[in-house]
């Protein structure tokens, strides 16, 4: 991997940006889930040989003083998190779980997975973050934040981009789709955008040897619940299913969702002697 980082500090100003480069092999964990291919149905453990992550962007931060008791902070990340090859996709078999054509054998190389360019689907690649902070000299404080995130999707399941994908179940040998109709059942959902905002205060006294401070912070004000992440369910493993659950409207094995946390807040009192 690559790393390089450039940082300024001024008086009334500092900035860091940094660029990153990550080419490495990662370990799947395999995943055992219900299947329904070209081969038939069945109880499979998934596993994906060899595959490499190649991760690449930008960050950075600029913070100016606005005066003594104010300041102003900018920070973004822009990144490209996908994988670097294709890789061997497997499948483990249990004896006896099994229906259709799909035999009781104990393993069953079903050949590469094309993912090789495509997103990892690992939450959003583009960020970008705004907050203003004032500082009483009267010990009080204040702080509000902005947050955007975008450029984001559902983390895909490697069977869909197998040969697999395109067999017909009542005719393994014959492939029923077109490249172009393949392409569009394959394409993936890409998530909304999303914007927070953030607020966030406080109040300390002192009396003697007797030290109060009051904490307030609301999160999400505008209550925004929209999905952060998600994931293609393995269980639709042949074009036949795929188209029928796409023209259903309501699929019932559909991409399943992580949804952000709505409006929340926090409160804290605490005294000391």
């Amino acid at each position: 991997g690559v790393y390089l980082e450039f940082k300024r500090r001024q008086l009334k100003w500092d900035a860091r940006v940094s660029c990153f480069l990550l080419d490495f092999q990662e370990q799947q964990r395999p995943r055992t889930y219900y299947l329904e291919s070209g081969f038939g149905e069945g109880l499979v453990t998934e596993h994906l040989r060899r595959p490499r992550v190649a991760i690449k962007g930008f960050e950075g931060r600029f913070k100016t003083r606005l005066n003594p008791t104010s300041s102003l902070e900018v920070g973004f990340q822009f990144r490209d998190d996908s994988w670097g090859q294709n890789a061997d996709l497997i499948w483990h078999q249990r004896a006896g779980a099994t229906r259709g054509v799909l035999p009781p054998q104990t393993t069953r190389f079903i050949g590469q997975a094309n993912i090789k360019g495509l997103s990892r689907g690992n939450g959003p690649q583009s960020a970008l973050g705004i907050r203003w902070d004032y500082r009483s000299p009267d010990r009080w404080w204040l702080q509000t934040g902005l947050h955007f995130l975008w450029n984001n999707s559902v983390a895909l399941a490697p069977s869909k981009y197998s040969s697999s994908f395109s067999l017909s179940p009542d005719r393994p040998d014959f492939e029923a789709f077109t490249n172009e109709e393949l392409e569009f059942l394959r394409r993936r959902e890409n998530l909304p955008k999303a914007g927070y905002i953030h607020i966030s205060g406080g109040k300390s006294w002192r009396n003697g040897n007797r030290y109060t401070s009051l904490f307030l912070s609301l999160q999400n004000l505008t209550d925004l619940r929209v999905p952060t992440g998600g994931f293609e369910q393995g269980r639709v493993g042949h074009a036949e299913l795929a188209a029928e659950e796409k023209g259903s409207g309501t699929p019932l094995f559909g991409n399943k969702y992580w949804v952000g946390q709505g409006r929340s807040f926090f409160l804290n009192l605490s005294m000391s002697y």
